[in-house]
């Protein structure tokens, strides 16, 4: 069948339990208002993320308008993994203090300004299915991945996910917009976290990957990996049910390419 988008999800705070949406507007920073928020420790000024503080996943974040162009990021609210929900900056920053036993602040940015790596995320379903193939026993939602984009472009799992390798190098069109894929995702222990009551807690998931699907990542080198990040190649719409086009395009230098150079520099 001709690839087609089926899921959507957008973040507005990092490493909290997302929204899915009908549509999704893309800019030249990655997807608008994804991860423009994130928590800081008050003593070190350090950016937490789920890597550290799995809690964070058990909460729910929604936006309390649409994000729009030049409108700031909208409000939010918080649903806490007890059922309460809060909102205001102040009030939700001394709740997740609470749950993470760490005294944290609320951060502000612009959108995509609290992601890893990479602006966008996507996801073959494909990958996935043949993943749960390997590991039937496994919940293999895309959710669990945190991706921006699902798109099934009918492979029917028999292999190892090779659309994501097909788009590699690539120019993806989706609705009027046009990303360029820049490298696999490298997976980490965030993935096997329990995520609401969704998504169980499941290392077995991260022992999957490793065993049979790595991918050569630039910088970090041999890695387990589902999924791949890409740049902002022209801005626009992306919506539930849009068909994607992949065509082979020039070498381009975005985002994830400035990403990978600050790494590397850090690293040497």
């Amino acid at each position: 069948m001709p690839a087609k988008v089926v899921e959507l999800y957008r973040y507005p705070v990092k490493s909290m339990w997302g929204e899915d949406v009908d549509a999704l507007t893309l800019v030249e920073d990655g997807v608008l208002s994804d991860r423009a928020r994130a928590f800081e420790v008050v003593q070190t000024g350090e950016r937490i993320s789920a890597k550290k503080y799995g809690a964070m996943l058990n909460c729910r974040v929604r936006y309390l308008a649409a994000p729009s162009e030049p409108e700031p990021v909208p409000p939010i609210e918080v649903t806490m993994p007890d059922g309460s929900v809060v909102r205001g900056a102040d009030e939700v920053a001394q709740r997740v203090s609470d749950l993470l036993g760490v005294e944290v602040r609320m951060t502000t940015g612009h959108s995509g300004s609290q992601v890893d790596l990479a602006p966008v995320h996507i996801v073959a379903a494909g990958t996935l299915r043949w993943l749960g193939a390997q590991y039937p026993a496994g919940r293999w939602d895309p959710r669990r991945f945190r991706p921006n984009i699902v798109i099934d472009d009918g492979d029917d799992g028999e292999d190892d996910g090779a659309a994501e390798d097909r788009w590699l190098g690539c120019d993806v069109q989706i609705g009027d917009a046009v990303l360029h894929v820049a490298m696999p995702t490298p997976r980490c222990a965030v993935t096997t976290r329990e995520q609401l009551d969704v998504l169980p807690r499941d290392q077995r998931i991260m022992r999957t990957l490793t065993s049979v699907r790595t991918r050569d990542v630039p910088v970090f080198g041999e890695r387990p990996s589902v999924g791949v990040y890409a740049d902002v190649v022209q801005p626009g719409v992306v919506a539930l049910g849009d068909a994607v086009t992949v065509e082979p395009a020039a070498p381009r230098r975005g985002l994830v390419a400035a990403a990978l150079d600050r790494i590397a520099a850090r690293d040497s």
